[in-house]
This record gives C-alpha cells, sequence and structure tokens, in this order.
C-alpha cells in the first residue's frame, strides 16, 4: 500500500530530491483529502449498532452466508483491507468460514471455545507450525457485525493473522534442529539462541499481522514488553517497532521481514541498534528515495529518516482509509439486505 511513483526526471540531486519527497508529501494531503471525504459520507452511528445486530439476526441462514462472502470479496476487490491477511494466507481461511481446508499455510490452527478473551500462541513444532487461540471460532454474524460497526474484523481473527505472521519467522531447518538437539528445546529456543529477537519477532507480528498499525508506537512497545517471553531493554523494543515501521513503508514483503528477522545479527550497544537491520534500512530508503542520482552527490549517514516519516504517514493513512472504505461497504451491503422495518438511520 506504499506510495512507489518514480517516474519523474532528475537532473540534479536538490532538484530530485524535492521531487521525490514532495510527491510523498503531496500524497500525505491528497490522502487527508480521501480521508475526510470518507468520514462524511452517509454511514451508522454507533449508538445504532442495536440496529445491525437485530438486522444480521434475523437473516435466513443461506442469505446470512452469502452477505458474509459478498460482503468480504467486494471488500477485498475494492480496498487494501485484507492486504496483511492474503499475505499471512489467512483470507481464505476467514472468507470459507474458519474450513480446516483452507488453514493458512502449514498453520495448524485450533480454537477455544470455552474462552472469551482473544489471545494466541504460535509453535512453530518440528514437521508444521501450530497457532493455538483461546477464543471461540468466530461467527459469521460476529465478523460482519465488526466490519459494519468498527470498520475491522473481531480481536480473534487479527490475533490469528497476528500468530501466522509468527510462520515466516522459523524455517522448516531450525525446527528441525530444535529436534535433533534436544526434545525439551523448541524451535523458539534454538531461534533465540541464533540471536534471533523477541521484540523483532513481536514487532514484525504486530506492525504486519494484526492492523495495530492504528496503534501508536509507544502502544506496540508496551504491549511486546508485557510479553512473558520478553527479555530485552525498552529501547530495543522502541527499535524494533520503529524499524519495522520503516520496512513496510519501503515495500518489504512479510515473507522478506521474516527472513530478515532470522539473519540481522546482535544487537549492537554502543550504537544501541541492529547493524544489519540499519544499514539495509539505509539502503532502501536511498534507493527510493533516489538520493543518488547525481554522481556528485554523497549523502550524509541519517539524511533519509525524516523523508522515511513522512512515508511512514503515508501508509498510516492508507491503512486507515482502507478501514473507513471497509465499514462503508459492510454497511452498505448490510442495509441491502435488511429488511425495511429494521433498517437503522444513517448519520
Amino acid at each position: 500500500m506504499s506510495f512507489r511513483s518514480h517516474e519523474q526526471s532528475t537532473p540534479t540531486e536538490v532538484e530530485q530530491k524535492e521531487t521525490v519527497a514532495g510527491g510523498v508529501e503531496k500524497k500525505i494531503e491528497e490522502l487527508l483529502s480521501r480521508q475526510r471525504e470518507l468520514k462524511t459520507k452517509p454511514r451508522f452511528l454507533q449508538f445504532r449498532q442495536p440496529y445491525m445486530v437485530e438486522a444480521i439476526q434475523a437473516l435466513p441462514s443461506a442469505e446470512l452466508t452469502a452477505l458474509y462472502k459478498d460482503t468480504f470479496l467486494k471488500i477485498k476487490r475494492e480496498t487494501d483491507f485484507f492486504e496483511e491477511f492474503e499475505e499471512a494466507g489467512v483470507f481464505d481461511y476467514i472468507l470459507h468460514d474458519f474450513d480446516e481446508g483452507y488453514k493458512p499455510f502449514n498453520v495448524k490452527v485450533s480454537w477455544n471455545e470455552g474462552m472469551t478473551h482473544a489471545s494466541g500462541e504460535f509453535n512453530p513444532l518440528p514437521f508444521f507450525k501450530e497457532a493455538t487461540m483461546s477464543a471461540p471460532v468466530p461467527s459469521t454474524a460476529e465478523s460482519l457485525f465488526h466490519l459494519a460497526a468498527y470498520g475491522d474484523l473481531p480481536d480473534s481473527v487479527r490475533t490469528l493473522n497476528h500468530e501466522a505472521t509468527h510462520g515466516y519467522q522459523f524455517p522448516g531447518v531450525i525446527r528441525r534442529i530444535a529436534l535433533l538437539v534436544d526434545k525439551k528445546f523448541s524451535a523458539m529456543d534454538i531461534a533465540r539462541s541464533l540471536h534471533q529477537s523477541v521484540e523483532l519477532q513481536e514487532a514484525h507480528a504486530y506492525r504486519y499481522g494484526d492492523g495495530s498499525v492504528l496503534k501508536s508506537r509507544q502502544d506496540v512497545a508496551d504491549t511486546i514488553e508485557h510479553s512473558p517471553m520478553y527479555k530485552g531493554k525498552h529501547y530495543q523494543t522502541a527499535y524494533a517497532v520503529g524499524t519495522l515501521e520503516q520496512l513496510k513503508a519501503l515495500g518489504l514483503s512479510s515473507r522478506e521481514v521474516g527472513e530478515l528477522i532470522r539473519m540481522h545479527g546482535k544487537w549492537d550497544n554502543t550504537k544501541q541498534v541492529y547493524p544489519n537491520l540499519e544499514a539495509l534500512v539505509a539502503t532502501k530508503a536511498r534507493e527510493y528515495f533516489r538520493y543518488a542520482d547525481n554522481p556528485q552527490y554523497q549523502p550524509k549517514e541519517y539524511d533519509y529518516v525524516a523523508d522515511l516519516e513522512n512515508l511512514i504517514r503515508v501508509h498510516h493513512l492508507e491503512v486507515n482509509i482502507s478501514h473507513l472504505e471497509a465499514q462503508i461497504i459492510a454497511q452498505e451491503l448490510m442495509f441491502e439486505h435488511m429488511p425495511a422495518n429494521l433498517r437503522p438511520p444513517y448519520v
């Protein structure tokens, strides 16, 4: 969803930088205008939510299933809302009402019907990966209601996508080494011995997997630090979240980031960075903004940071807009299917 328009001809570095960085700034203005436009569209007021619940429950089962699939497919066609779910292999699984035949990639998913709070655990076992969900399977009506009311999916679905994203971090070779070394050791234990970090793994799963891009960096860092596996320092966590935001804004896929996390190297206590990741971000940013188009130009070490912050803002706005678009589509389709006597007034 990142802005990637680089067709301009740039004869000098100064003109070039103004063109590319200025293009990002122009994109921000365009997205803010689009966001304002969507926010003025007629939508159900939140205090009208009981109408939605009653209307959904009044639909016959076959019509409810048809509405569910129509809504998901239209949102997929017309917005970027499901981009992260598709990348984690989860979209078809939720589209087909969590049918095991459509499970995400090689991840075995189990649900706990006795729980009400959405949480999950990822376990990279030697010959398959498993996501254990401490929540019941979301109902069709629940997913539709969340889309129409909040422009999002239930927490349990977001959590599933988060856990599935962890699958990119653990290739089969690490899982099989864990089995050969000692059955008491998990693949996560082996991964940590190879200097993989919990904060990078979790920042990847949060920023790429569960829609938390709508939360602040500090909120995500605080959530990671409450993990029972967390043993790092606060500045490492903040760095991890910020770096993953930069990589996503630069267009790296979840799979690519999963591979990078496996090979990031040790933390540099002096510079307080992961040097390999820092070098990659710098290289990608300079390529993106085309600082080197002028052979005379020698970029300074951190001249890309401010431009990257603008690029991250573009991505955040695009995600926010995709939620608004998904909400409007869900409400419009629901309105069409509602019995006339249950149709709520719009704002």
